[in-house]
């Protein structure tokens, strides 16, 4: 695609958008089945936090794009005269841009930073994450149908596959996930001189402040709902809250109640997703059993 420069054109641009529009509206049960399987994401979640996303970004594109790509005209320096300056917006260099998706949103962050690949002419490789199999399989078995050859290609597998592919160089390599793994993509990256962008998340506190209205169950259903949106596998999500001492204990008995309100008095029989694996549920188990040796040990 790179060398035919078929790319630099709108043309080929709004065309690629169109086919995963077009994959997104025609296959959008197999998506939400895929993350069903893989996540207990239930219809409505798997909409609103995933497919919906992507399709309003495709349709901000293509009304911004060619605004977007028009020449930019700049002032020049009188040292330059008669030259003139000017900013040209053009595709990143070859093969294409490496696109590393997570397992925590595993269909809307891959197609979102696709979007902006294709929007801006770069050809793609999709590294779905090896933690959620049918959204992989999804992709594996969809992209082909969609997508003429050279413009984006699936490549299944996990970390020895991932590492296998970091030893080429990448117009753009996006990854989201760990600080950890985070380290090693940007470590290999370098070896080849490859740009990165790494999306590794952060800490997002709630805070109730001392002149909190006392009827809160508005602020308990918003910190409840922006939790466990996703059984909590959200990077913004709040991680912890930050309240004054006034309202702990309304806020505690709140939340309780709010949980109740939104999932039910039986979570496991609920809409509530669930943790991607047994590992990373092990590993919450662990964190809860931490917290609660801290608090009877103080």
């Amino acid at each position: 695609t790179h060398k035919s420069g078929a790319n630099l054109s709108l043309e080929w641009r709004l065309t690629q958008l169109d086919a995963l529009m077009l994959m997104i509206i025609e296959c959008q049960e197999d998506f939400i089945v895929a993350l069903y399987q893989d996540l207990h994401k239930e219809r409505t979640e798997a909409l609103y936090s995933e497919l919906c996303l992507v399709k309003n970004e495709i349709i901000k594109f293509k009304k911004e794009l060619k605004s977007w790509m028009a020449r930019e005209q700049v002032s020049t320096p009188a040292v330059l005269s008669p030259s003139f300056c000017e900013i040209l917006s053009v595709p990143l260099s070859s093969p294409a841009c490496l696109i590393i998706g997570p397992f925590n949103y595993p269909v809307l962050i891959p197609l979102l930073v696709l979007v902006g690949a294709l929007g801006g002419g770069n050809p793609a490789v999709l590294k779905p994450s090896e933690m959620c199999k049918n959204v992989s399989a999804t992709f594996s078995r969809l992209i082909p149908k969609y997508f003429e050859k050279g413009a984006v290609q699936v490549v299944e597998g996990g970390a020895e596959e991932t590492s296998e592919l970091m030893k080429y160089n990448w117009g753009m390599v996006h990854f989201t996930g760990s600080e950890r793994v985070g380290k090693i993509i940007q470590t290999n990256a370098a070896k080849t001189l490859s740009p990165t962008i790494l999306e590794l998340g952060g800490k997002s506190p709630a805070i109730v402040a001392e002149d909190c209205p006392e009827d809160i169950d508005t602020v308990c259903n918003r910190i409840v709902s922006g939790k466990l949106m996703n059984c909590g596998q959200t990077c913004v999500a709040p991680d912890y809250i930050l309240c004054h001492e006034s309202k702990i204990s309304l806020l505690s008995k709140n939340i309780i109640m709010a949980i109740e309100r939104l999932y039910g008095t039986d979570q496991k029989d609920s809409e509530l997703p669930r943790i991607v694996d047994e590992n990373n549920a092990k590993r919450l188990v662990a964190m809860i059993a931490e917290g609660e040796n801290e608090k009877n040990s103080s």
